[in-house]
């Protein structure tokens, strides 16, 4: 992955949300992702850590912890230091 790519992610514009190939209900009100999740802007076609992502689920109130072990780990570094100053986090 290029800087530049990265780059485009960190900057572009929308929120960044949790998305997951696969879905699991958790209960009726709510799903969940199942196995690995990820991070992407909202509208985006790939993944913090450049995975295409296209046809993936969107968790919209699901909150991405780096701690739980289905994190992906290189979406967070990816997205850390944006967050943490205040960029794309709507």
């Amino acid at each position: 992955m290029t800087a530049g790519f990265v780059e485009r992610l960190v900057v572009g514009s929308g929120a960044w949300v949790v998305t997951a190939p696969y879905r699991q209900p958790r209960s009726i009100d709510a799903l969940a992702p199942w196995g690995d999740f990820h991070l992407k802007r909202q509208g985006a076609l790939w993944t913090a850590c450049g995975v295409p992502a296209n046809d993936w689920h969107v968790f919209w109130t699901h909150t991405f912890k780096p701690e739980i072990p289905e994190a992906c780990l290189e979406c967070w570094v990816v997205v850390k230091p944006a967050v943490s100053q205040g960029i794309g986090h709507e």
